[in-house]
């Protein structure tokens, strides 16, 4: 899975380590009421089209997508694929 990937690199890598670089998760451009987005973050399912909605963008980059879960009351990034 992507975020094992993406876990084992952060972990492992001196640099990685060291680094500093501004993240965001990104909610990918489509047209959504709002009421439309509160029902998917509300089923536990946050897709457009079929495909994940979000992003997580480092910098100017996208190094993963992924969707919005929510556990314990909190929402979280979960990586599905990184890039």
């Amino acid at each position: 899975m992507a975020k094992d990937l993406v876990a084992e690199f952060l972990s492992g890598s001196a640099i990685a380590a060291k680094a500093k670089v501004p993240a965001r998760v990104v909610l990918r451009r489509t047209r959504m009421t709002p009421g439309i987005v509160g029902e998917s973050l509300d089923s536990g399912q946050m897709v457009i089209d079929g495909e994940f909605a979000c992003d997580l963008v480092a910098g100017e980059t996208i190094i993963a997508t992924g969707e919005i879960v929510e556990r314990d009351g909190s929402y979280f990034f979960e990586a599905k694929e990184s890039i």
